[in-house]
């Protein structure tokens, strides 16, 4: 695989996490992110179900996204 190719994905998936991040639309959660050639995974957990389909949203509305893998589980908030 090219180098050109690797730095790509690797700005894809580092954008993506900075959109979840930034939305100010998830609490309580812990993804990580994968990202090649169009395809981003997804791992961790999310508080509850609309937090879960917002996450997506948010993956889907990144440049370059044309597929998502997710893996993500629902798991109670830790306490503050």
């Amino acid at each position: 695989m090219p180098v050109w190719a690797q730095a790509g994905n690797q700005q894809v998936a580092e954008q993506i996490a900075a959109n979840l991040r930034e939305s100010g639309q998830l609490h309580g959660y812990k993804i990580g992110v994968k990202f090649q050639d169009g395809t981003a995974w997804l791992r961790g957990s999310v508080t509850d179900r609309e937090q879960l389909n917002t996450a997506l949203n948010l993956v889907f509305q990144t440049e370059g996204v044309t597929r998502v893998v997710n893996n993500l589980e629902i798991a109670a908030a830790e306490p503050a």
